[in-house]
């Protein structure tokens, strides 16, 4: 079957008008969507703090059975205007999907910084260190391979320990000792 020039070019703006019509209501930039009774306002979009793609408002209010009021579009803007028990409806649903799964990845972050930074467990690693690092150069000072025995490079030894630890573990390591670093360092010097 063959189709002529004419129709093909019919077919493709047609198929090109409804590309761009999809893609038009895709990136709405945000949905205002309105309590009308408390004039309460929930934000949708990619840009929004939840960062929820706008075109999921439709699939929200299409699983919860809500009802629009008012469903007004000028441009990349939308607002949709809920009953108070709609609107409830639909902040516990975002609630439960989005705001609660983020909520405890976030706790369970500070719970895993908090135990990461816990002074008694920086210290066991701090010494585990200084215990490691004493061994090694002993190792090697008996191998030869290291001048020096370890009691002359404990100090300088134990300023390396830095290294090992993150920014604020340090911190919260020379914060335990009064930020003396002195004090620090002797610490570590006495786990060699």
């Amino acid at each position: 079957m063959k189709i002529k020039r004419g129709r093909l070019q019919q077919i493709i703006r047609e198929e090109l008008t409804r590309v761009l019509s999809e893609q038009a209501d895709n990136d709405m930039d945000t949905i205002d969507i309105v309590d009308v009774e408390t004039g309460e306002v929930l934000y949708i979009g990619a840009g929004t703090k939840r960062g929820i793609p706008a075109a999921k408002a439709d699939e929200f209010i299409e699983k919860l059975r809500l009802s629009a009021i008012v469903d007004d579009k000028d441009g990349t803007e939308r607002s949709i205007e809920l009953s108070s028990a709609d609107f409830e409806k639909l902040e516990g649903h975002i609630d439960d999907v989005y705001d609660r799964p983020e909520r405890e990845k976030q706790r369970a972050a500070d719970q895993a910084d908090q135990e990461r930074l816990d002074i008694d467990s920086l210290k066991e690693r701090l010494r585990k260190w200084a215990d490691d690092a004493a061994r090694g150069w002993e190792a090697d000072h008996a191998a030869g391979d290291q001048e020096y025995p370890i009691d002359v490079v404990a100090f300088d030894l134990a300023d390396s320990a830095q290294h090992y630890f993150q920014a604020d573990e340090w911190d919260e390591l020379l914060w335990h000792f009064d930020s003396d670093e002195d004090q620090l360092r002797a610490f570590i010097m006495d786990s060699m």
